[in-house]
């Protein structure tokens, strides 16, 4: 029950945030952040469930709605800066209101940073889905080889294609982390249909509020810094592609 606003005072505020280690969050927000593939746990959950116990027993009173407003602003504009740091995303947040910066960091957090390596790998399938002939071509003359790996994929599928890629797939997941994408096309490969996180990336790629082509450093992530995870995103690949598999001969 809300009580009169004569009986609450500063301490009920502080009964609610005095244990909030927003420093500490903070810290941790930045060791994940310079590092998204090894630390999984969701950093800011803590902070914004916080503020919402916060707005829904003290928003009525305008002294401590304000406080618990810029709170979460000056929160919101911290994991922005860290996101653009890191992935050069270039999100406007000069040019945004509260509640459109908080939607934006929130999703780019959970999208770049807590599902970073399952949205790589969606992508990375996807693109070869969609570019199969195109990639097909790079390699093809590896169709004729007699190892193990391609002799298998050959009484896995008749299709050349499906041969030449799987057979190669190591290769082929470095040449499209070479290739130059553009940032729409990359949410909407990398985002699950309707996804909420995805859909509202997309939306802010699309309206330039975030302005940057950040796919390279995204993709870098995993080239670089992460290039032990390339044999386990291929067997993701691998069985990704079998579902998709034409087992009829080509003409």
């Amino acid at each position: 029950m809300i009580r009169d606003d004569e009986f609450i005072n500063g301490f009920d505020l502080d009964r609610i945030l005095g244990d909030l280690p927003i420093d500490i969050i903070k810290e941790n927000i930045k060791t994940q952040i310079d590092d998204p593939l090894i630390f999984a746990m969701d950093q800011c959950d803590q902070f914004y469930q916080t503020m919402d116990e916060a707005s829904n027993e003290f928003d009525h009173i305008d002294e401590y709605r304000h406080e618990i407003e810029e709170l979460k602003d000056d929160f919101n504009i911290f994991l922005g800066n860290e996101l653009n740091n890191k992935f050069n995303l270039g999100i406007d947040m000069e040019n945004m209101q509260s509640y459109e910066l908080e939607s934006i960091v929130k999703a780019g957090y959970s999208f770049f940073v807590l599902d970073l390596k399952e949205n790589v790998t969606r992508f990375i399938t996807n693109y070869i889905l969609s570019n199969k002939t195109s990639i097909y071509e790079l390699f093809n003359d590896s169709y004729k080889r007699k190892d193990v790996t391609t002799t298998n994929m050959k009484k896995l599928t008749k299709n050349r294609e499906d041969v030449v890629i799987l057979s190669n797939i190591i290769s082929v997941i470095y040449h499209v982390l070479d290739l130059e994408h553009d940032p729409e096309d990359f949410m909407q490969l990398a985002m699950e249909p309707g996804e909420y996180n995805g859909s509202i990336l997309y939306e802010a790629v699309h309206d330039f509020r975030i302005s940057n082509n950040f796919v390279q450093d995204i993709l870098s992530e995993i080239k670089y810094n992460h290039n032990d995870y390339i044999d386990e995103i291929a067997s993701d690949i691998v069985l990704a592609m079998r579902d998709d598999l034409n087992t009829d001969s080509i003409e």
